[in-house]
């Protein structure tokens, strides 16, 4: 079985790419990523959203196909994704093989762009450096009370919002998938602040969506990967 994922983007609150892979883990994985993509995520950070699971290999190449025709490649200047290519390949078999057509419209679209290559790569040494600099490194209270402040109230445009009905028409859920949903409506949740002091308490995950103005797949999977902050929200488990 297989799942298709979307990557968006917080600065801009849009998509930013469309994935397939043949376990859910790989909708979290930050390896086997293209350069533009690392360039994404070390610039902002960034949710990501299960658009289909449980669905056949086969499918979910049709499916990734579909999706990333509908929000368009950045290279060439159709919208917004990072993807190479047009879908259908996944992580398994991936040909980077481009037509002539599509070479000229990647070149015209990069003009004036820096190369994400250049510069001397990083040795194993430096890259063992930033992880150790990196590790059990925390935030302070007045720079989460920043971020929180600069995502409070940031809403979907009309277009984002056109985008994601047109992608989901035509989409079966199957009975594990509509089993999942169920589950999570009585999963009691609650809103609070960065001292712990609760702001708002919900009977369910599909309530506390519909109040915040969050998708309710977001917030299961920041909740089941032991992250709480959501769109400038903090959101525990009751």
């Amino acid at each position: 079985m297989a799942c298709v994922y979307k990557h968006i983007r917080l600065d801009k609150n849009e998509p930013f790419y469309i994935g397939i892979g043949k376990k859910l883990s790989r909708a979290y994985e930050k390896t086997r990523r293209n350069n533009h993509w690392q360039n994404i995520i070390n610039k902002t950070t960034y949710i990501i959203e299960i658009l289909i699971d449980d669905i056949s290999w086969e499918d979910a190449q049709k499916k990734e196909i579909e999706f990333i025709k509908l929000y368009g490649r950045i290279d060439l200047g159709l919208g917004t994704l990072c993807n190479h290519t047009n879908g259908g390949e996944g992580s398994y078999g991936r040909l980077y093989k481009h037509s002539e057509e599509t070479k000229l419209k990647i070149s015209n679209n990069r003009r004036g762009i820096p190369s994400s290559k250049k510069g001397v790569p990083l040795t194993t040494e430096q890259k063992l450096n930033i992880s150790k600099t990196l590790t059990g490194k925390k935030q302070s209270k007045e720079t989460i009370l920043k971020r929180i402040t600069s995502l409070t109230g940031l809403k979907r445009s009309e277009q984002s919002r056109l985008n994601i009905s047109l992608g989901k028409k035509g989409v079966k859920f199957t009975e594990k998938h509509k089993n999942n949903i169920l589950k999570s409506c009585g999963t009691k949740v609650k809103t609070i602040d960065e001292y712990n002091n609760t702001i708002k308490e919900y009977d369910s995950i599909e309530l506390a969506s519909k109040d915040l103005g969050l998708i309710s797949k977001s917030i299961r999977s920041y909740l089941s990967n032991g992250r709480k902050y959501i769109k400038g929200h903090i959101i525990v488990k009751i």
